[in-house]
């Protein structure tokens, strides 16, 4: 059975065959393809956001190598110097120490008294005046407990008088009682600490 179409018939249906080609070479061909010019379009504008960030970070990299240098030099004083955040307590910390070594070692506090900051360049020197009765050999433990320690203390204006002797009734040794003082400073940072 055959059909036989009308010119106007044969012109919308090769009109349409025609349509439907183009769809179908749009759908298999185009459209993939502009779909992944677009989708490459956006992945060159991804990078190139990222390049220029990479470059801003990149550009403050001599900063932030300078700010690791210092945090660095910073963080290795911290051992050898007084970590508070004032010289006030500083001082403070200074007469604590001072009063718990003595004691550990047998050894009277009698005063101890806060002498002025000093500015030494990078750091203040804070320092303490120390008055003790101690034996000949707690003396020896607290100065020892004092200097050999962390961080690095400096016992200055040191001035030792005997008070006497003393004869111990048990065991019949002698032990000489000494009055002892000195200036026991000690650096901290005058960025804070």
């Amino acid at each position: 059975m055959s059909y036989a179409l009308t010119p106007a018939q044969s012109r919308l249906l090769a009109l349409g065959l025609l349509l439907l080609t183009l769809g179908l070479v749009y759908l298999i061909l185009v459209h993939p393809l502009w779909s992944a010019y677009h989708t490459n379009q956006e992945q060159i504008a991804d990078y190139r956001q990222d390049i220029a960030r990479f470059e801003r970070i990149a550009a403050k990299q001599p900063a932030l190598e300078q700010q690791v240098q210092e945090l660095t030099r910073q963080r290795k004083l911290v051992r050898y110097t007084l970590g508070a955040q004032s010289p006030t307590l500083a001082a403070a910390a200074l007469q604590d120490r001072v009063k718990s070594i003595v004691e550990e070692n047998g050894g009277r506090l009698t005063s101890t008294r806060i002498l002025p900051v000093s500015d030494v360049g990078p750091f203040f020197q804070v320092a303490v005046n120390v008055q003790m009765r101690v034996s000949t050999k707690a003396l020896q433990d607290v100065l020892y407990g004092l200097e050999g320690g962390a961080p690095y203390l400096l016992v200055e204006n040191l001035t030792i008088l005997s008070r006497g002797s003393r004869v111990y009734r048990r065991t019949g040794s002698t032990s000489a009682e000494l009055d002892v003082r000195f200036d026991l400073s000690g650096l901290m940072s005058n960025k804070g600490g």
